[in-house]
């Protein structure tokens, strides 16, 4: 059967019609998807701390023509809640569908979450002594004379219910990093929970290190000094000392230095045949050491008369 010119022309508007009614009935479809709305909040007030509960989207069930959902997908959308009337405590805020940014065409069908609960609580101020929180040791012979702190206290903001948990607010302190016996101050930051805000956000921490002492004893054999003119014998042959000093020094060459003196040589009035009690006296002592005895403190010299090391006799012949 052959077609003519009009016929096709006839069937060729009529595939261009069912094509544009297809694509009518097919756009008019509904359809179901679901929508993330963000969510902004304002209005907290002041004196209030919204300490659980905020949220950064809602999802959004929504129905309508695969047009008008392919528009919003496409955009970004958020809807605001005013926290102004908040107070403390839990806050349960209903999601109310008219302040979604998916009105004309659109039908909500579902909202997750459909309600905010937020926890709030009220900001206070408050003073906090600093105190030390160590990590490591000291290395072997050092010791921690005293620590302080610049400012002695710190002003913390924050949430009530935290803030009465904190009793006092430490500094962290690495004790293995200290490497010497001497003063120093270093700059450190006092560590608070996130919500909690600090002033000064850093301190200063301030060391005193010295060497850990012990006690060492030894004796020592004494030396008298007289006058020209006389001389002087003792029964007590060596004297024992005890000093306090730090412990790396403890075998040190320096105490070999030390000498215990019974000094007399600026003494007046000495007699032949008498005995003197006289202190002992330490000479030659490092400044790291301390004298801690002295056993016995005093000696009894036993004062002579000198003879003349080339004495000559003469007799009458």
């Amino acid at each position: 059967m052959k077609i003519t010119r009009r016929q096709a022309i006839d069937l060729f508007i009529a595939f261009i019609l069912a094509l544009s009614a297809w694509f009518i009935v097919n756009g008019q479809e509904k359809i179901d998807t679901w929508v993330d709305v963000g969510v902004e909040f304002k209005g907290i007030p002041p004196e209030l701390f919204v300490s659980d509960g905020m949220i950064n989207n809602v999802n959004v069930r929504v129905r309508g023509t695969r047009g008008r959902i392919a528009a919003i997908t496409s955009q970004h959308l958020y809807f605001t809640v005013d926290l102004k009337g908040i107070v403390k405590g839990v806050n349960i805020i209903h999601i109310d569908q008219n302040v979604l940014p998916l009105k004309g065409a659109l039908e909500i069908v579902d909202i997750t979450p459909s309600t905010i609960e937020l926890n709030a609580d009220i900001i206070k101020k408050v003073e906090r002594k600093l105190v030390v929180q160590e990590y490591g040791e000291l290395p072997d012979g050092l010791v921690l004379d005293s620590l302080s702190f610049t400012p002695e206290t710190v002003t913390l903001v924050g949430p009530e219910n935290i803030l009465e948990g904190i009793k006092d607010v430490k500094v962290p302190i690495q004790l293995d990093s200290l490497k010497t016996a001497s003063s120093f101050s270093v700059i450190r930051n006092p560590v608070v929970p996130p919500s909690v805000e600090i002033t000064p956000k850093q301190v200063s921490a301030n060391f005193v290190l010295k060497f850990l002492e012990k006690e060492v004893s030894f004796s020592v054999k004494p030396v008298i000094k007289m006058p020209t003119n006389l001389t002087g014998n003792i029964k007590q042959k060596s004297i024992k000392i005890t000093l306090s000093m730090p412990e790396i020094y403890k075998k040190a060459d320096e105490l070999e230095e030390i000498e215990a003196i019974l000094d007399l040589s600026e003494k007046d009035n000495l007699l032949p045949n008498t005995s003197v009690a006289t202190d002992v006296v330490l000479r030659n002592v490092p400044e790291w050491a301390k004298i801690v005895e002295i056993e016995p403190k005093k000696i009894f010299v036993f004062i002579k008369e000198r003879k003349p090391e080339n004495e000559t006799f003469s007799e009458d012949l």
